[in-house]
């Protein structure tokens, strides 16, 4: 039986279009436009030779095309070449999704397709929905990519690998670093990855302090440090490290820091709801590495499950204040330190 379109994985994908294995149909779709701009870009250099691209790559975008429009260029033979490719960007745009007739006829273009054309749909930030039949036509004549967000916990692998990819090596805790600081948005990460190779250079591991000079995150006052400060209620360096968010708040974004923390005080609830207290029993139903279990170990025994509800409230709280839902005479870093001493006594 062949392998569901839709359990593709980028690498496996990716692998595929550099060595020139081609089908006529492909759906890119989801929540994260950073696989879906690579692939594009991956189709585009890979289906067609340079001399080849005038006459046989059409581009268009999904607001100014329409379902008959793709089809009717799909169904045309490539001229002095074996194939030809049709990208469709910002395919979620398209006014055929909502309309019966076009979701048919483009279907029966699935059903039959033209196999010396590539037809890539890219559609960003959604995903067609899975129990439909334009979806099912895709997922049975064609190949599914679906784009997911990447978890908290899987961006410091990726982002090894990616500079990895880029030819740059990093720290263990550089990878961290940049993880907690930039979060998940793949493309300010690639940014900041490529900043590093051009002023670093690729023969030399990056380091913190590569990135303290380069990025501006500190090595030493950050969410990362800060963590660790909390677990083991280190009230002198909670106490430099707020003061140094409030001197750089352009870095520092208050709401970025609580965010931290809900997630921070949500893995500490995971922790006391887990039963296997044990490393792998932890780092498997948390998500972390082996490395990050001790921080925790410490945590739950200096913060009971109770006093992590209570944390939860208080956040709550400070998020409507930083908001303005609530008033508040209160800096944003007095709020921050009245509620980490708070929780620390």
């Amino acid at each position: 039986m062949a392998k569901k379109a839709n359990t593709i994985g980028f690498v496996e994908l990716r692998n595929r279009l550099r060595n020139k294995d081609f089908g006529p149909i492909y759906l890119i779709q989801g929540e994260e436009p950073w696989f879906i701009d690579e692939l594009v870009d991956d189709f585009e250099k890979n289906v067609l030779e340079e001399h080849e691209r005038d006459f046989n790559m059409t581009v268009v975008y999904g607001a100014d095309s329409s379902f008959d429009q793709i089809v009717s260029a799909a169904q045309r033979f490539p001229m002095m070449a074996e194939r030809q490719l049709i990208v469709v960007k910002e395919a979620q745009d398209l006014d055929g999704w909502r309309r019966e007739a076009d979701r048919e006829y483009l279907l029966k273009y699935l059903e039959s397709p033209q196999n010396s054309t590539v037809l890539v749909f890219a559609h960003k930030y959604k995903k067609v929905a899975s129990n439909t039949r334009i979806y099912k036509g895709f997922d049975t004549h064609g190949v599914v990519f679906n784009s997911d967000k990447l978890r908290a916990d899987e961006m410091p692998s990726w982002i090894v690998s990616r500079a990895k990819d880029l030819g740059v090596t990093l720290a263990p805790t550089s990878s961290q670093l940049i993880a907690e600081y930039l979060g998940s948005d793949l493309g300010k990460v690639q940014h900041a990855i490529e900043k590093l190779q051009f002023t670093v250079g690729s023969n030399v591991e990056i380091l913190p302090e590569h990135i303290e000079k380069y990025i501006g995150i500190s090595k030493d006052y950050n969410v990362f440090e800060l963590q660790r400060a909390i677990c083991v209620k280190d009230y002198k360096k909670t106490a430099m490290i707020i003061k140094y968010f409030e001197a750089n708040p352009k870095d520092n974004n208050i709401n970025m820091v609580l965010g931290f923390l809900i997630t921070f005080f949500t893995k500490l609830l995971i922790y006391h709801s887990t039963p296997d207290k044990s490393n792998r029993g932890l780092a498997s139903a948390m998500r972390l590495s082996f490395a990050a279990i001790p921080e925790f170990k410490a945590a739950g025994a200096n913060y009971p499950v109770q006093r992590v509800m209570q944390a939860f409230t208080e956040m709550r709280q400070m998020d409507r204040r930083l908001k303005g839902i609530e008033p508040s005479t209160t800096s944003d870093a007095d709020q921050l330190r009245e509620f980490l001493f708070g929780l620390m006594n």
